[in-house]
């Protein structure tokens, strides 16, 4: 499968790659990209939930562990090359309310990992899934990554912790590493994980039952919707070119921002052009409980990671609300 103009995934043959969080979303797309390129996987996963069948050329290898352990990390580590790293508690809400336990989930196994990677002397690529919500609420877009971190909730302030520890090991030569910071991922990805993920999948499931789409406000909050394949290719190119990428931190983004209300006109005009019905799209109050993140906009500028790796998405937002909207049906 073509990556770029420069790369194909059959350049992971022979390579070893870790994925922790295999259990998730983003981990089972990633992996669904290697599953015909006779390469090693090895799958970590703390709950060894939804951990699929892989028939391909790919040798998988599961793990369910608790990737907060030092001895874990010792006895997986050797001859790994390549270890993306997705495991994460997301839920910001969560987060605020379990400051320590979020700490615990989201940091710790990354600075375990790290420190294990400096004392044994191991040296893999480590690319970290990160979140362009460690922005906040920019005064102006696009973002770059020149722009200000300033995070507003627990879980973007672990988020950025990670990203500073993995820079420090970085540029001490333990390891090489890059944090893609990811803008609102949709799509349909493995169907296990399409039901509950991200606002687009939602609406979309939602109106295919028939149900009205509920919008806040005045529904003009803009955001950069990023289709997950285009994600997956993202990390499997940054992986490839680890002196590019080293010690940085890179938006991985659309590039183009739709307001909520576009959003919903077109997941309810490709529904009805399938099953033809109208959906009702309904505003409503935010809630108190809102994080301020609801209320934010966000459009990113992917040069840096572009001109570092070549990548580009692939898939607009149009196009993937169609592919979105036929995995469902």
């Amino acid at each position: 499968m073509k990556l770029s103009q420069q790369f194909t995934t059959d350049d992971y043959r022979s390579k070893h790659i870790l994925v922790t969080g295999s259990s998730g979303y983003l981990a089972n797309n990633l992996i669904s990209f290697l599953k015909d390129v006779e390469c090693k996987i090895t799958r970590v996963s703390k709950s060894g939930a939804i951990l699929s069948l892989i028939e391909g050329k790919c040798k998988v290898e599961d793990i369910i562990t608790d990737i907060e352990d030092e001895i874990t990390w010792q006895q997986i580590l050797p001859k790994v090359d390549i270890i993306m790293h997705f495991a994460a508690q997301t839920n910001v809400a969560e987060a605020d309310a379990n400051p320590i336990s979020d700490r615990n989930h989201n940091v710790l196994p990354l600075l375990t990992l790290l420190e294990c990677c400096r004392k044994f002397g191991h040296k893999p690529t480590i690319l970290l899934a990160s979140t362009v919500s460690i922005f906040g609420l920019p005064e102006k877009l696009p973002v770059d990554e020149s722009f200000p971190d300033q995070p507003l909730s627990m879980y973007e302030i672990h988020k950025l912790q990670c990203e500073q520890y993995l820079n420090y090991y970085s540029y001490h030569g333990y390891i090489q590493g890059a944090s893609l910071r990811l803008a609102n991922v949709y799509g349909a990805g493995v169907k296990a994980s399409l039901a509950n993920r991200g606002i687009i999948n939602v609406m979309a499931k939602k109106a295919i039952h028939g149900e009205p789409l509920t919008i806040y406000d005045n529904g003009e909050f803009y955001r950069d919707y990023i289709y997950i394949d285009d994600v997956s290719r993202a990390f499997l190119l940054a992986g490839l070119q680890p002196d590019n990428v080293n010690g940085k931190h890179f938006i991985i983004a659309n590039s183009h921002a739709y307001n909520l209300n576009q959003a919903a006109e077109l997941i309810s005009a490709e529904v009805q052009k399938r099953l033809k019905k109208s959906i009702d799209i309904q505003h409503v109050d935010i809630p108190e409980s809102a994080s301020i993140l609801d209320k934010r906009n966000f459009q990113g500028n992917i040069t840096a990671f572009s001109n570092a790796t070549g990548w580009k998405p692939e898939v607009d937002f149009e196009q993937g609300i169609a592919l979105t909207v036929d995995a469902l049906l």
